[in-house]
């Protein structure tokens, strides 16, 4: 006889132990178990419950060795897409099964287990247990079926001993199982009754009603129809008292109704313009319709000057996916970009349109995935977790800005959005366009080597004019004597900005208002005491009566010392400036002027960024300063002048995309200028006026620039010419944590000589992470450059398995193919 048995990956386990396991389905669950549902088995020695989900399903004859699936959900079911995307991110990221899943799901999506006890003895059984075990009992017998949550407040957090005892002894079962989703939201809709005998009698019969609430709400409902109690509630001040005496009376009916939160939803309302493609935007489409009507797997690059109008290309294209009854998906690589991209797509496709992003509740995202899940929804627009969107019928990915470094996740799983669309694509034979003014050097590589299609707007969208750009020396104004945020050059520029009322944008790419504290003295730099970096000054705010100095790596705060804590001086030099000492200097050199400041520090609260971006769309402002999220995509047709306020932060650092990334930064917040009707201007200030990268990032010369950025890399055998894997080791401990490391770098050489003998790699290090302590955690890395394939993935998978929660489970280790930065 064959018995139905389920092969399922574990939610929760540890990469070393992330495998397939095998359970038999119980008779009770026979025909319920199927290929993607979400189970509960028992796992290891003590059987503890842990949720799964089930990838196949199999039989066997014998099933003693097998243990059984407890219980099933039946409201999330894993589509086969999903399920092969998760084993995709493992291969490709180095992650687990179950972290995959959970990465792909919304949080909402995945509820805890529910454990239920309850009584198998009667009362009288009780008299010999101790106290403890006799009112833990006792109240099992009085709530059959009591959670473990309502035990622990009745009878305190120590229960898991007691708990065990009596079902160990017969006195009590458990019953586990898992819960279904809970967070969703539903309101009461009242419907008057359409017997007009029966309300006419209860208003002017003998049972009339006498309330004059109740006979308010019977007239609101026949004139308003079905009605949300929400509304009357406010409205009426119905209580829910006065709602069911008339629903007992039956002159009303209350139907529940499920509520789909979507905090986008007023703009669905707005008007959209009608959209006129110019013969460059025609022959875009042209060839990009052509890729999506293939019906195979294909990717474009879009590459456009800033104001080329590739967003109206994208609407487009769009269109022509929706027209064959498929689905599409927009990403963005900022929070600061959703308010523009929303209310331009909302207008033209209303309520079919689905936002997804990390700056909404729970709810909300939960909502979205169920009404895309349900097929309610045609586009989804969202940051990079909206790659994950369970559209059935894909035929259209695009990633806006796609050279952005946020496509990429810094945490387990690290993937890169532009991978998983590749995979989506090829799984419903879809699109997959990628749009950019500075596409990243890979992609336009893949472009000019043909394995993308390349396709260019060259031209700014209605005739107007890119920027004129000024490279201003900062040497002139230091050795002038006036060492200022803000360079005569710039100033000149803000005030007449200001005398012709228009606006102006200002990059500073640090937040707060000095980088670090320092002693002339004695050189002591004020260090965060949980972290290898200094900390930040920040002037006063609403949570704190005096300036403080802040880590902008784990939180920590203290007050501005007084004197210096290694030699006692009291001559502190503040260094460097961040968005609050520029927004204060500008405040005191334009005093006329409305200044709004956007960075991490202003942009905590909820839809923060939408206000403030719709507040200086307005003209509520003059000038904006803010980092990076100022720089990108945004369209403000009275913006005149952009400002970079140091243009060598990005330029010196010790990474090999420093010259790519600081080519992109000036070339999009240059972008932003003139956008209008009006002719816009471009201060980049730097103290290397005469850096190549500076002058074509001025003159928007990506072709010059990837020229020469190409035959570096080629050169120095840097991507796109080779991978890099970033092998990163963290301890509390550092004495176990060098130990670790050399034993690591001694086990790599010896895979390599060995086993893996046919792997290219160059290694690099082991050395010190450029920040070494980041909350009282050690940090040591390996950089090696290598190919991505599956014999490389091998090596790595081997060497997490030996070593990741090694030494007492204290060490971590992570492997990060081609991160983002190094």
């Amino acid at each position: 006889m064959a018995f139905a048995t389920a092969q399922v990956y574990l939610m929760g386990t540890t990469y070393a132990i992330d495998k397939h396991y095998e359970y038999y389905i119980p008779p009770e669950l026979s025909g319920k178990i199927c290929r993607g549902q979400i189970v509960l088995v028992p796992f290891g020695k003590a059987n503890r419950k842990m949720s799964a989900v089930v990838y196949s399903i199999g039989s066997v004859e014998e099933i003693e060795r097998y243990k059984p699936i407890l219980s099933a959900r039946e409201d999330i079911l894993l589509t086969d897409e999903e399920l092969r995307l998760a084993l995709f991110i493992k291969e490709q990221t180095f992650c687990t099964v179950g972290d995959a899943i959970r990465t792909m799901l919304p949080p909402a999506a995945l509820t805890p287990v529910a454990e239920r006890y309850f009584p198998l003895q009667e009362a009288s059984a009780a008299a010999s247990l101790p106290p403890m075990l006799r009112s833990v009992f006792s109240d099992i017998l009085r709530t059959p079926g009591i959670g473990f949550e309502t035990l622990r407040e009745h009878h305190g957090s120590d229960l898991s001993g007691v708990l065990s005892t009596l079902t160990r002894d017969g006195f009590i079962e458990r019953q586990t199982k898992l819960k279904e989703a809970t967070n969703i939201v539903y309101e009461e809709i009242l419907t008057i009754t359409d017997d007009e005998a029966k309300i006419e009698d209860a208003k002017t019969g003998p049972k009339r009603l006498k309330g004059e609430r109740q006979l308010a709400l019977l007239t609101y409902l026949e004139e308003n129809g079905s009605v949300p109690f929400s509304v009357v509630k406010q409205e009426l001040k119905v209580t829910a008292a006065q709602v069911k005496a008339l629903k007992d009376r039956l002159l009303i009916t209350v139907k529940r109704q499920e509520i789909h939160r979507n905090p986008y939803k007023a703009i669905a309302k707005g008007d959209a313009p009608e959209v006129h493609l110019t013969d460059e935007q025609s022959a875009a489409l042209e060839v990009i319709g052509g890729q999506i009507d293939s019906g195979e797997p294909r990717a474009v690059l879009l590459h456009g000057i800033t104001g080329s109008g590739k967003t109206v290309v994208i609407k487009s294209a769009i269109d022509r996916a929706l027209a064959q009854g498929r689905q599409a998906i927009l990403l963005i690589p900022e929070l600061a970009l959703t308010p523009q991209t929303v209310s331009i797509f909302c207008a033209y496709y209303k309520d079919r349109v689905a936002v997804v992003h990390s700056g909404l509740s729970q709810g909300e995202r939960f909502d979205a995935w169920r009404k895309i899940r349900a097929g309610e929804i045609d586009l989804c627009i969202g940051t990079r977790s909206a790659i994950f969107a369970p559209f059935p019928n894909l035929g259209l990915i695009v990633l806006d800005e796609e050279h952005e470094h946020t496509y990429k996740s810094e945490q387990s799983p690290r993937y890169h959005a532009r991978d998983i669309a590749r995979f989506r694509c090829n799984y419903h034979k879809a699109l997959m366009l990628l749009a950019s003014a500075t596409p990243s050097v890979e992609s336009y590589y893949k472009a000019k080597q043909g394995k993308y299609t390349l396709v260019e707007l060259k031209g700014r969208f209605g005739g107007a004019n890119l920027p004129e750009t000024v490279i201003c020396d900062l040497r002139l104004d230091s050795g002038a004597g006036t060492p200022s945020p803000i360079g005569s050059i710039l100033a000149d520029g803000l005030s007449e900005t200001l005398a012709d009322g228009k606006q102006a944008i200002l990059f500073v790419n640090r937040r707060g208002y000095n980088n670090f504290l320092s002693c002339p003295l004695c050189g002591k730099v004020v260090l965060c005491p949980h972290c290898s970096v200094s900390l930040t000054r920040h002037n006063r705010d609403r949570h704190h009566r005096e300036p403080y100095l802040s880590c902008h790596y784990c939180g920590y705060q203290e007050s501005v010392p007084q004197k210096c804590p290694e030699c006692g001086s009291d001559s502190f030099q503040f260094m460097g400036f961040g968005t609050q000492k520029a927004e204060e200097e500008i405040g005191q050199r334009f005093p006329e002027a409305k200044l709004l400041r956007m960075d991490a520090d202003t942009t905590a609260a909820k839809f923060s960024y939408d206000q403030m971006l719709e507040d200086f769309r307005g003209g509520k402002s003059d000038i904006l300063i803010g980092t990076q999220m100022v720089t990108k995509g945004h369209d403000f047709p009275k913006v005149t002048l952009v400002g970079v306020l140091s243009a060598d932060n990005s330029l010196y650092t010790d990474d090999y995309r420093a010259n790519e990334r600081t080519f992109a930064l000036l070339t999009q917040v240059v972008g932003r200028a003139g956008r209008g009707e009006s002719p816009g201007r471009a201060v980049i200030q730097t103290y290397s006026p005469d850096h190549p990268v500076l002058t074509m990032a001025a003159t928007q010369d990506y072709v010059n620039f990837y020229q020469r950025e190409i035959a570096l890399r080629k050169a120095l055998v840097f991507p796109p010419y080779c991978d890099l894997a970033l092998l990163t080791l963290a301890c509390p401990d550092e004495g176990m944590l060098q130990n670790t490391t050399v034993s690591l770098a001694k086990r790599l050489r010896e895979l390599l000589e060995g086993d893996y003998k046919d792997v290219p790699v160059v290694i690099f290090g082991p050395f010190e992470a450029p920040v070494y302590k980041v909350n009282e955690t050690y940090r040591m890395r390996m950089i090696l450059k290598c190919k991505n394939n599956q014999r490389t993935r091998a090596l790595f998978s081997q060497l997490l398995r030996e070593f990741s929660g090694s030494s007492a489970k204290k060490v971590t280790m992570t492997v990060d193919l081609n991160p983002a930065s190094l």
